[in-house]
């Protein structure tokens, strides 16, 4: 699916408004969805990212020029590095959408440094799961921590994507995906998840569906999380606990290629593409391996 500006602009080259671009950004919303088999989240943000800069640039797309795109670059510049990468990503996306990639092409990303980081230790996770009201946090607390997933993934998580009796775990897709940076591999959770996670099952009655809820605001689990980080004087985000689970697979000793695939990352070496095996009965054993404990 190429963009058309017949189909996209018709009926607008006098009077290029919100409803044209609409129409447009509709079209690129398809266009990645199905001819490139983005992400959702992915889709979302290229898609508000390619609207602010068709409403700043303010004509149809095929008017574009590389001025433009240095202008609504320009207002960009001096914020967080990452916040000007992730816009000229969308541009140069839409601009090979529209058949402008050359100019897409112009535009440099900048160099990123990747940040220290330092994973959270095991006292203030323990602590931070003490602050924990609910079994429900406190079960996809463990969960999250053990299993490497990313916070999205967690949370969408079914009953049927866990084996109650091994551990494993199997994120679904509900989206076709083709090969890129993530993927929905196969992952375990350890003895002291499995066990909170049953307690919250049968407390809560739930026996298939969506585990975790998706509520928002002081209702959701940012707000929950933002309380227990105050009473247990700890910093833990989410994403620490990915951070956590990649050091101590690292520190058991378990080879890089197996933390990607418990993790959800593409497998990029030889060895780990073509001599590695990733049945479950090997997963589990190096899973067990690393020993994971989170509550000591």
């Amino acid at each position: 699916m190429g963009f058309e500006p017949t189909i996209c602009t018709r009926g607008f080259e006098k009077k290029f408004d919100q409803k044209a671009i609409e129409e447009i950004m509709s079209r690129f919303r398809q266009h990645l969805e199905i001819d490139l088999l983005r992400a959702p989240r992915t889709v979302d943000t290229h898609v508000r990212n390619a609207r602010e800069f068709l409403e700043f640039v303010a004509k149809p797309p095929e008017l574009i020029t590389a001025d433009d795109v240095r202008s609504y670059l320009a207002q960009h510049r001096h914020r967080h590095p990452n916040t000007y990468m992730h816009r000229l990503k969308a541009v140069r996306v839409f601009l090979r959408y529209i058949g402008k990639e050359e100019i897409g092409k112009m535009f440099k990303f900048p160099r990123l440094e990747p940040p220290f980081q330092e994973a959270p230790k095991d006292d203030e996770l323990a602590k931070f799961y003490q602050a924990l009201e609910s079994l429900h946090d406190k079960a996809f607390f463990l969960v999250l921590a053990t299993s490497g997933l990313r916070y999205s993934e967690a949370k969408s998580l079914r009953v049927e994507d866990i084996d109650l009796d091994t551990g494993m775990v199997v994120p679904h897709r509900n989206e076709v995906r083709t090969i890129g940076t993530k993927n929905t591999g196969m992952t375990f959770i350890n003895g002291e998840a499995l066990e909170v996670l049953k307690q919250y099952l049968k407390e809560s009655g739930k026996n298939s569906g969506q585990i975790f809820d998706e509520l928002r605001g002081k209702s959701g689990t940012w707000y929950r999380w933002k309380i227990a980080r105050e009473k247990s004087g700890t910093k833990i985000r989410p994403k620490d606990l990915r951070l956590w689970f990649n050091v101590k697979m690292a520190l058991a000793g378990v080879p890089d290629r197996y933390v990607d695939f418990f993790c959800g990352r593409a497998r990029r070496t030889i060895i780990a593409r073509h001599y590695s095996e990733y049945s479950p009965g090997i997963l589990k054993e190096i899973y067990n391996r690393a020993g994971l404990r989170v509550l000591g």
